[in-house]
């Protein structure tokens, strides 16, 4: 007898009509500069994008800071940081909890450390709020918040421009940090970074 030979019928191969679209890239800790592009933080609340020109470095990547610094790391390096902080800390190293935008800049403020710019109303990656810019003349450093990654200051010889956001997750800090000479040149370098960060808020 003649075994029965049964060809199973050729299956289909779907063909993609469209490219996938290319989402952000996932933000992480690198001893290299980041590539240019978009990144995201998965855990960062508000959800936040923000673009990079591949001049950037990540120096600490958690669900609360993020930490980028401009080229590689040098005492006058340029700074940002986005975060959610835990306190502020008043004069006498006192912890002011229970913060928002207000509060925050009131405290800094009281810092007899520091001398401030200017400050104003603040709009940033559709979140409104308060910035203020001050430097640090004096020898110390200046600590004026509190992280989960530790105290966060303005080091002696420094300027820091802030701006700080009440959300339903919190106050969103925004800080850039870098030397008071030369420091329209540092802000400079920041500036596009600022313009490209967008925060979805739950």
């Amino acid at each position: 007898m003649t075994p029965l030979v049964v060809t199973a019928p050729p299956i289909a191969t779907p063909v993609a009509t469209t490219a996938p679209t290319a989402g952000p890239l996932e933000l992480e800790v690198d001893d290299l500069a980041l590539q240019a592009g978009t990144y995201t933080r998965t855990g960062f609340e508000p959800a936040i994008t923000l673009g990079l020109d591949g001049a950037w470095w990540a120096v600490v990547v958690e669900d609360s800071v993020l930490w980028l610094r401009h080229g590689p790391d040098a005492p006058d390096v340029v700074t940002v940081q986005i975060l959610r902080p835990d306190w502020a800390y008043a004069p006498g190293a006192i912890a002011v909890q229970d913060l928002d935008a207000q509060l925050v800049v009131d405290t800094i403020q009281a810092n007899d450390l520091l001398v401030e710019i200017e400050s104003s109303t603040s709009r940033i990656g559709g979140l409104e709020g308060l910035e203020i810019t001050v430097e640090n003349p004096t020898k110390d450093d200046a600590w004026i918040l509190h992280a989960p990654i530790g105290d966060l200051k303005v080091p002696a010889g420094h300027r820091s421009w802030m701006a700080f956001f009440d959300t339903p997750d919190g106050v969103v800090a925004i800080l850039v940090g870098g030397p008071i000479s030369g420091w329209d040149a540092a802000l400079a370098l920041a500036e596009p970074l600022l313009e490209s960060i967008r925060f979805s808020v739950r």
